[in-house]
């Protein structure tokens, strides 16, 4: 399976545990864990929009490497 197809499939799994969690846990428990996952898409933003910028200043070549590769692509999208 590839990267982006990986991706796709963790991104899918999110939103079944989601959706799970809702049906078994309730509205309070599903809000609260959509808020974490929201959180962390966050967090992982910054930290990708950060690694990014000193890639670009260190090397501005390795940003194509990094924009080429499929999976770390769907990551800057973040």
């Amino acid at each position: 399976m590839g990267a982006v197809n990986e991706t796709e499939a963790v991104g899918q799994r999110v939103e079944e545990l989601l959706a799970s969690l809702k049906a078994h846990a309730g509205p309070e428990a599903a809000a609260t864990a959509e808020e974490l996952v929201s959180c962390l898409v966050e967090l992982y933003g910054a930290g990708l929009a950060r690694i990014t910028e000193i890639a670009g200043e260190s090397d501005p070549g390795l940003m194509d490497q990094l924009v080429a590769d499929p999976l770390v692509e769907s990551l800057l999208l973040v």
